[in-house]
């Protein structure tokens, strides 16, 4: 297996190549501003200097940095130097935290759906009261409609016989009160009317059992 190529580049004070993560750049942004690039990532022309004050030094003295980023050494350097220039071992801790931070817990499947029953929410693409439900499906603006555990059942029956031949009727592990926090009042009927977002609420009431048969939603 070939082995992996380790990224150089030399430093403009003291010449010398090394690995470009043990490297800080200093760039200069088209506006002019100087900076130094703890990312690697800033747009403009850009020079890489050892953590060593030796360094900055020598780019100095030996005109190398006007050479490089085409501007004048800016005083600001001396005084920041060497707080603003992180050392390389504090970078490696640094992405190792990074790589190593915990994922976030995984949450409860009715939390999940009702989180994804909040964004479809903050999106606008949730459609709440039977009547509106239905005005929706009829103009062929629903994907998925929902109702809540607790609703009557003469409510899921008339839904079923009004738009069950349009679109999915799904009953949610969710009562109409843990609901009142989205809708702001009881509500036993809902709709996604987003096909995104749809599919993400689906995919929610999957995991909490509340699809029978898990067939994709009819496009």
């Amino acid at each position: 297996m070939a082995q992996k190529k380790i990224p150089s580049r030399q430093c403009i004070g003291c010449m010398t190549s090394r690995p470009k993560k043990e490297l800080v750049r200093v760039v200069r942004a088209p506006s002019g501003e100087i900076s130094i690039d703890l990312v690697g990532k800033k747009p403009g022309r850009g020079a890489y200097l050892c953590p060593n004050p030796d360094c900055l030094t020598k780019a100095k003295r030996k005109r190398r940095w006007s050479a490089a980023l085409s501007s004048r050494f800016p005083p600001k350097f001396t005084r920041l130097w060497p707080h603003s220039w992180p050392k390389p071992q504090r970078r490696q801790q640094q992405m190792a935290k990074k790589n190593n931070t915990p994922a976030k817990p995984k949450l409860p499947p009715e939390e999940a759906l009702f989180q994804a029953l909040s964004l479809c929410r903050k999106a606008g693409a949730l459609t709440m009261g039977f009547d509106a439900v239905e005005d929706a499906c009829v103009k062929s603006k629903a994907w998925l409609v929902m109702v809540a555990s607790d609703a009557s059942a003469k409510t899921v029956q008339r839904l079923d016989y009004s738009v069950g031949d349009l679109v999915d009727v799904i009953t949610m592990p969710l009562t109409q009160d843990k609901l009142a926090d989205i809708s702001r009042k009881p509500v036993a009927v809902y709709a996604v009317t987003d096909r995104n977002l749809a599919k993400l609420c689906f995919d929610r009431l999957s995991d909490c059992g509340a699809i029978k048969n898990e067939e994709d939603m009819t496009e």
